[in-house]
């Protein structure tokens, strides 16, 4: 090992340590700040739901992980405006391979409390392959401006980026999106972002999801509850919970469409995926087991098999064809079709 080497290595190493104390502080902190509003619910419930809505809208911004920074360092690494929630911020933008104007694009999208490197492992298959890809930070994640940001405002900045990246007339060739960013993606669709098939990874078809995990961590008095509630939905909509639905958006798409989910995720249940694959029609489901939430995004068999969907025929991908279903455990590394 030379010397030159040895330094990266080692200021690759203090840099995840660092990282790592960040996000420990960062939990003790929060785990504080929720103690502290269950004690306020119960004497002061207007105030808690205040302050509860305020957690409900800000990420936090994790740091990255010792596995993400080389793809991060890899990255060419730009600015793209974005007229948010908070009026005008820039959206941190990461873009590898392909040099060519006329290479198709992969758009990268992860979800909440994510960060652009977290689909990393799609970008040197890619890459290989021809492709140009790119990713963004949200609002209020990673290396992007705001603070806080929703669903709608999350859509609109996929948007934002995908139409600024793309050449006029052009579309993207897949966009790939985990979690909370799968909704956030079909939305830009939706709303006229141009692409040619979508992924989506552990990614919830309703809002409301997210509010009971969120509320039922929180475990506020049900006042602070109901107030919390109100709050959202005067920012969103009183129609938000049924407006917002990912399987509402992904009927009316005219794109072929690859939903990944395992049937272990401990945060978004499986049975999300067959409810977008219903009212998705043509898309096709990979079901795999013993990957979780996000261990699923680095598996290479996920990897391969989202590669492969991203590389076939247009053709071969026709919206109203006969769903196609796989599954696979985590220690194989193939599929197996299941119907």
């Amino acid at each position: 090992m030379n010397q030159k080497h040895a330094a990266t290595t080692t200021t690759t190493k203090k840099k995840a340590a660092a990282a790592r104390r960040s996000a420990r502080r960062a939990e003790l902190a929060l785990a504080l700040r929720v103690s502290r509003l269950r004690l306020l619910s119960r004497v002061a419930p207007a105030e808690a739901a205040r302050r509860a809505f305020a957690l409900w809208v800000t990420p936090n911004r994790l740091p990255w992980p010792e596995r993400e920074l080389a793809v991060r360092e890899a990255a060419a690494v730009s600015r793209v405006p974005h007229a948010g929630r908070e009026g005008r911020i820039e959206l941190a933008v990461y873009r590898w391979g392909a040099e060519r104007a006329d290479a198709p694009l992969v758009l990268l999208v992860h979800g909440w409390e994510g960060r652009a490197t977290q689909l990393g492992a799609l970008v040197g298959p890619l890459v290989a392959a021809g492709y140009g890809v790119v990713a963004l930070d949200l609002p209020g994640h990673g290396a992007s401006g705001g603070v806080t940001t929703d669903l709608p405002d999350m859509a609109a900045a996929v948007r934002a980026v995908g139409d600024g990246v793309l050449p006029e007339g052009a579309a993207l060739r897949a966009i790939v999106a985990h979690s909370l960013g799968g909704p956030a993606a079909l939305l830009a669709v939706g709303a006229g972002l141009a692409a040619e098939r979508v992924v989506t990874i552990g990614s919830p078809t309703k809002m409301t999801i997210a509010r009971d995990t969120f509320l039922g961590r929180l475990k506020l008095a049900p006042r602070a509850t109901d107030g919390v509630i109100s709050a959202i939905e005067a920012r969103l909509g009183d129609d938000c919970w049924e407006r917002y639905r990912a399987e509402t958006t992904a009927a009316a798409l005219e794109v072929p469409g690859l939903v990944v989910h395992d049937s272990e995720d401990g945060e978004v249940t499986h049975g999300h995926a067959l409810e977008l694959a219903v009212a998705w029609r043509g898309a096709r489901v990979l079901l795999t087991r013993g990957l979780g939430h996000r261990r699923i995004l680095r598996d290479p068999g996920v990897v391969d098999a989202v590669s492969r969907f991203i590389d076939a025929p247009l053709e071969g991908l026709t919206r109203g064809e006969k769903p196609w279903y796989a599954s696979w455990s985590a220690t194989s590394s193939t599929a197996s079709s299941a119907g």
